[in-house]
């Protein structure tokens, strides 16, 4: 199973491991009790899972311009999607 989105952001910023902090949700808490219970204001983890989130979304949209470029000067047109069509 796949952890959620910023779990590894948030684990970091509570000082605990993700495993233990997946096992602490699994058992109800939210992320907050969990921040609240190690004397971490859950501001300070919501801080560290919105950076991660921006650092992804940077690294998707990094390559966009060449992509899109590429896929403009493409002989052969393609469909909406990228894929040409038989």
């Amino acid at each position: 199973m796949r952890a959620p989105a910023g779990l590894a952001a948030a684990a970091k910023a509570i000082g605990i491991s993700e495993a233990d902090l997946q096992t602490a949700l699994r058992s109800g808490q939210s992320i907050a009790q969990v921040a609240q219970s190690k004397g971490v204001d859950p501001a300070v983890v919501i801080t560290a899972m919105v950076e991660e989130a921006k650092a992804k979304l940077a690294e998707q949209t990094a390559n966009l311009q060449p992509r899109i470029t590429e896929r403009v000067n493409r002989a052969g047109g393609g469909g909406p999607d990228g894929h040409r069509r038989p």
